[in-house]
């Protein structure tokens, strides 16, 4: 009976390793930067930094490089040969040897540990441990000593020390915050370090390491290979487990080392040469995990010793040979099979391309060389090879591109360049369909290279290849001749690589380089997919179908969906994030989609449209995802990758996340090193200004491709990205406080912060201080308060004459200018009276002289001032236009318009300011008019404090204006307008009245041709001037 429990609970293992939780094993070791591969212990620190122990050297792992540390390098190291680590509440970490203990401080700096005079570092030290009232508590050969804080001293702890004595202690390991279990030969004792007694005791012969349960219970490991289920309440044994294993065909019990008691409440068990067990002591069951040569996953080695396990969930397996592994048993793992065997132990460890699944719920896997058959509940696998005639070269194994199921359960592959097979699976070969028709009694096939095999109706199937997509009957192999071959027989050659069935029958092709298509088989029509901007992208890869029948497409762009209109739509994420290059693509639970995206994975809800990333950690063994995904259950997805498949449940992985902490833990100047495991704030004199700051997030299982970006206060304003670097080095900071920031992403959308503050504050130099710099100004103020007296009014009286000086400068400017308006008029207004002499018309030249003399009075009163009235300016400007018209034979109407709220009889503006516009109007816009009809009309308003002053003309533009002026060999240059130019630059420069002019051509509104001209300045009356 004893017999057939013992091998009941051998299948009971076997079956429980199986369906356990998967765990993928990291590892460390010389080959990664380990001082040496005996690795005794290791603990984690509060900022997340792994500490090792080794028998030559102790190391500390950031999840990059492993640092190592030497008695020759840290002379306050008491031995290279370590034999316990502890990291304290206050984040010290406490190194124990066979010569006595180290601490580091929190600035990581090393201690030596003295007891006394007599003691000093002569002694060895295994067990460090931390009692909220006593404090730290050391084992060592000399006694358990304490550390009082506050006096700074060590006390002996007699009474602890003589129970251990007394069991023969082998193992000790925590119970509570001060409660600790000891373990000895026979007997299982608890010491209270509160009470400082002993507060349980119980037999348990061969004892040789032990764990908490839970309040009530512990779990103690006997010599002769089982386990024991104490109950502290009842003072007995309440359960015994024997752990056995199958060695040479027999059942043998398993040599047990160490157990613990992990984060999440299981047990872990090391053995000699059983490997790891994990034990549930909920369930009552047993998962084994032992090496495998061929699985990089697997354990490093089956003989195993210490174990040391964290809050975060780190399981620590110390080796003696093999270094240390470690693994999360919090985090769910998906499983990697990198490695198939044939039944003649042929082995397939490559890449695989695409993955498909058949009624019987084997896996079929396309590699690189070959066809591989993969049975998860079985595990057993068979792999086949397609071999294909290569001219001049002979048989090889041809690449399998894809595979198909037909209707009838039948495998079918597509290769890269030798055509189409099905398989026969009891002679594994292959009955082969290409362009040459090798056997010559089929008809040659449209293609050798097959990038997709469909299932389709009743013995047909989809085939996608190069030069298109075409049905073939797989009773008949032949190509349907009942309905036309897409693209084939039309002669577009669009490589089809991707076909899919929707839920109403309809045919989904994506193509290389050719967008999408949507075929209907009942009315025989081809539709292509209208896409997002100019550019189609450059391949679809597969599609899928969601419950309300909506299609997605995973392309080259990202993925896309199908709107009601027959348009692809492209998805983006959180801040426009592209998930580009997209391969496979699955329809999980709960209306969500899984793909594969640059290698990583991400999921899409389809309701609403929101995207998640997941840590690539997932695929850290898989070398990423391929284009095959396939759901073997609702609680399974098997995926293809670069090597070999991955599998896991969709719901368990999407409750996983990691939370990055980034740390600061060094800086650096030109002649001294911090460190640090905390905030911290940095005094520096001023000539060390040049640092480095070297920071990291602490992830154990893979930060290669975690994103970082940093500045520094007062003197970065933008976040800058480090590029995978983890050392920022700032040069010649100016004097002042510094804090440097850094954060850390996984998917450049989700960031995490500091978990420490890093502030800098660079003295300034003896010249820099406020003190010196006051006592410099109060002296030089002095001096020139002195100097400043004695010219104060020579400076006053320069300023004066500069004053003056500009002032007259600019008188003589505008006087100047006035000069040359005046003859400007007069050279216009004779050339007038000169035209109606020579047509001999006395009385239009007695009318037009007379006008002619009241004008000049007029323009010669005017440019004597700087200003005149408005009243006088339009005078002046109304006499003009009358000797214009009346030299035109009237052929223009004019008006002049000034709103009522002006007075011109005290609004002032430069002189002849108007005029060279009217007249610029009137020789170059209406003479040219051939038609009647021209008008010049003349408005002004105010509006904000500003005088508008409007000239509109109906002539024939500036355009026309100047064509014409081209074509006349007397070419006349005008300098009024240039003249009035320089006079308002000049005026807006001496009295600040923002004069400006604007001209618009009309000849671009509908029917309608001339110019207007916008003449705005300040509005200023006579009074506020000459008051101003």
């Amino acid at each position: 009976m004893k017999k057939t429990s013992t091998i009941l609970l051998a299948g009971l293992l076997f079956v429980t390793r199986v369906l356990s939780q998967a765990v993928s094993f990291s590892h460390l070791n010389t080959t990664t930067g380990l001082s040496d591969n005996l690795v005794r212990c290791a603990i984690t620190d509060q900022n997340g930094f792994l500490w090792i122990g080794t028998a030559n050297g102790l190391n500390r792992y950031d999840g990059h490089t492993v640092t190592t540390y030497y008695k020759s390098q840290q002379p306050q190291l008491c031995s290279n040969n370590i034999f316990g680590i502890f990291c304290d509440s206050r984040n010290r970490i406490w190194v124990g040897s066979y010569s006595g203990v180290t601490m580091i401080d929190e600035y990581r700096r090393f201690h030596t540990i003295i007891f006394n005079d007599s003691i000093k570092t002569n002694y060895s030290c295994a067990v460090i441990i931390e009692s909220p009232g006593l404090g730290i508590i050391m084992y060592t050969s000399e006694g358990h000593y304490c550390f009082d804080e506050k006096k700074g001293k060590w006390y002996p702890l007699t009474w602890s020390t003589t129970e251990q004595f007394k069991i023969g202690w082998r193992d000790n390991s925590r119970f509570d915050s001060e409660k600790y279990i000891q373990t000895g030969y026979d007997k299982l004792i608890i010491l209270d370090y509160a009470s400082q007694r002993k507060s349980f005791e119980f037999d348990v012969p061969n004892a040789i390491s032990s764990c908490r349960i839970n309040d009530d219970e512990i779990l103690v490991a006997a010599f002769e290979g089982k386990l024991v289920r104490v109950s502290i309440r009842q003072k007995k044994i309440i359960k015994e487990y024997p752990l056995t294993k199958m060695q040479n065909g027999k059942l043998v019990n398993t040599s047990i080392i160490r157990l613990r008691q992990a984060a999440t409440g299981k047990i872990i068990i090391t053995t000699g040469v059983g490997g790891l067990f994990v034990f549930d002591p909920v369930s009552e069951r047993f998962s084994q995990y032992k090496h495998h040569p061929l699985d990089p996953g697997s354990l490093s080695d089956n003989a195993n010793e210490n174990i040391f396990c964290d809050a975060n969930g780190n399981v620590f397996i110390c080796g003696s040979n093999n270094g240390l592994d470690y693994f999360n048993i919090k985090h769910y793992s998906p499983v990697h099979i990198s490695l198939f065997t044939g039944p003649g132990g042929e082995i397939y460890d490559g890449r695989v391309n695409c993955i498909e699944k058949d009624r019987k719920g084997r896996l079929w896997l396309g590699g690189r060389d070959c066809l591989v058959m993969y049975d998860p509940l079985s595990g057993k696998s068979a792999i086949y090879r397609y071999f294909y005639p290569i001219l001049n070269i002979g048989e090889r194994s041809f690449e399998i591109n894809c595979i198909g199921i037909d209707n009838r359960d039948q495998i079918w592959v597509g290769t890269n360049g030798g055509g189409m097979g099905m398989l026969n699976e009891a002679t594994g070969q292959f009955i082969k369909f290409s362009v040459d028709s090798l056997d010559g009694k089929k008809p040659g096939f449209v293609s050798n290279v097959i990038f997709n095999i469909t299932a389709g109706n009743n013995d047909m199937i989809w085939v996608g290849c190069s030069v298109g997509a075409v049905l073939f009957n797989t009773t008949t192999f032949k190509t349907d001749t009942l309905r036309p071959s897409i693209f084939v027989d039309k002669g577009k050659d669009k490589a089809v690589i991707r076909i899919f069935k929707d839920s109403r029958g309809k045919m989904w092709l994506g193509t290389w380089n050719n967008g999408i298509y949507c075929y209907d088989p009942e009315h025989a029509t081809l539709n292509e997919v209208k896409y997002p901007g100019t550019k189609k992208a450059s391949f679809v890869t597969d599609f899928a179908e969601d419950k309300n029948g909506k299609i997605y497409a995973a392309t080259s762009e990202g993925i896309a969906w199908i709107d009601e209109r027959g348009k692809e739509v492209l998805l983006s994420g959180e801040n426009g994030q592209e998930y580009k290059n997209c391969s496979a693509l699955l329809l999980g639970n709960n209306d969500q989609f899984w793909f594969s995206s640059n290698r990583k994975l991400f999921t899409l809800t389809a309701s609403t449209k929101t995207f998640r990333s997941f840590d690539e950690k997932i695929a850290q063994r898989t070398y990423g995802f391929n284009a095959g995904a396939i759901a073997f259950s609702d609680s399974l997805q098997y995926w293809a990758s670069e090597k070999g498949i991955i599998f896991f449940n969709p719901d368990k992985l999407r409750t996983t996340r990691t939370v990055l902490n980034p740390i600061v833990y060094g800086v650096t100047t030109t002649d001294s090193s911090y460190s640090f495991a905390g905030s911290n704030l940095i005094k520096l004199p001023y000539k060390s200004n040049t640092l480095s700051f070297s920071f990291t997030t602490i992830d154990l299982y893979g930060g290669e491709n975690i994103i970082y970006q940093y500045r520094l206060s007062n003197q970065d304003n933008e976040w800058i990205n480090s590029a995978g670097i983890r050392q920022v080095r700032y040069n010649s900071l100016r004097p002042g406080k510094y804090s440097f920031q850094v954060r850390a992403s996984a998917d450049g959308i989700n960031w995490s912060s500091l978990s420490n503050t890093i502030t800098v504050r660079i003295r300034p130099a003896l010249w820099q201080t406020w003190w010196f710099r006051t006592l410099g100004v109060l002296l030089i103020a002095g001096l020139v308060f002195y100097f400043f007296r004695r010219r104060v009014a020579v400076i006053k009286e320069r300023e004066k004459i500069r004053s003056q000086y500009e002032q007259k400068i600019a008188e003589v400017e505008m006087a100047s200018l006035r000069a040359q308006m005046n003859p400007h008029f007069m050279f216009n207004s004779l050339n007038s009276i000169n035209n109606f002499i020579l047509k001999n018309d006395p009385d239009n030249a007695s009318g037009y002289l007379t006008k002619f003399s009241r004008l000049m009075r007029l323009i010669l009163d005017n440019s004597r001032s700087e200003w005149v009235l408005l009243e006088n300016e339009l005078k002046a400007l109304e006499l003009y236009i009358q000797l214009e018209a009346v030299r035109f034979d009237h052929a223009f109407s004019y008006s002049i318009e000034v709103v009522h709220d002006i007075n011109i009889e005290t609004v002032i503006v430069p002189p002849l300011l108007i005029q060279p516009y009217v007249e610029n109007a009137i020789w170059h816009g209406l003479l040219h008019r051939k038609e009647p009809g021209g008008r010049l009309d003349i408005k002004l308003w105010k509006n904000d404090g500003t005088l508008y002053i409007e000239i509109e003309d109906n002539g024939v533009g500036r355009d026309e204006a100047k064509r014409l002026r081209s074509k006349t060999a007397t070419k006349q240059k005008s300098h009024g307008m240039k003249i009035t130019a320089e006079r308002m630059e000049i005026v807006n420069k001496v009295y600040n009245v923002n004069a400006g002019v604007t001209i618009t051509d009309l000849d671009i509104e509908k029917d309608r041709s001339g110019t207007r001209v916008l003449i705005t300045l300040k509005y200023k009356t006579h009074d506020s001037h000459y008051s101003g």
